[in-house]
């Protein structure tokens, strides 16, 4: 399964129902038939450049020639790329072996900073000056958080980690049919308690929000 930051520490029913649905995934495990399906979950941030995502919403704006609209300038957001998150999937795929929920150590970006990015590096294109869209900042919606956090400190005393992700193994109180001893793969080691969120990690600068940009060709 598929799911996201929002399913961590929800506070809208968007992120309820994603905390729900990686639930129902983990639990299917204690009701499948002995068939070898390994149910499991893939936490995303925010998908760069994917439809619906902030950076198509800002390039409607500058093409428009519109301000850019940020709801707080201290709002912060795990990115990563479509590769990154296709190679996730495939990664989860080949290691599960069933309630694991597998979640990319992904950066950090200031929202504000990634619309500065895109003035200086895209409003060019449309014709216009950096200086010509302001930044226009409209208060937090209801139901937006300021920052996201990808795994919860008590998910932290059953997570494992390596260089690239982190695999939370539920508690034993969720596997009421195998009781199983959860194995992390090799590489893996403990992680220590703590959450993960974008309020405590540190945020890329603008030059790193280039490279992304390099990348996405934009």
């Amino acid at each position: 399964m598929i799911s996201t930051d929002k399913a961590v520490d929800p506070i809208n029913t968007m992120g309820a129902s994603k905390y729900l649905a990686e639930r129902l995934t983990i639990s299917a495990n204690n009701h499948q038939k002995n068939n070898g399906t390994a149910f499991a979950v893939v936490r995303f941030g925010n998908v760069l450049n994917s439809r619906g995502s902030i950076i198509p919403i800002f390039m409607h704006q500058i093409a428009s020639g519109s301000s850019l609209t940020i709801t707080d300038p201290e709002m912060t957001r795990f990115v990563l790329t479509i590769p990154q998150s296709v190679n996730l999937v495939i990664k989860a795929g080949m290691m599960a072996k069933g309630m694991e929920i597998f979640i990319l150590k992904m950066p950090v970006l200031k929202i504000i900073d990634l619309a500065k990015v895109m003035l200086k590096k895209i409003a060019p294109k449309f014709g216009y000056k950096e200086e010509e869209h302001p930044i226009e900042i409209i208060g937090k919606r209801v139901g937006e958080k300021l920052y996201e956090e990808l795994m919860t400190e008590q998910e932290s005393a059953f997570a494992y980690e390596n260089e690239e992700m982190f695999i939370v193994y539920p508690p034993h109180i969720y596997d009421t049919k195998n009781n199983h001893q959860f194995t992390p793969p090799d590489g893996f080691t403990s992680v220590p308690i703590g959450e993960f969120s974008s309020f405590t990690a540190r945020c890329i600068d603008e030059k790193e929000i280039e490279q992304y940009f390099i990348e996405l060709k934009l």
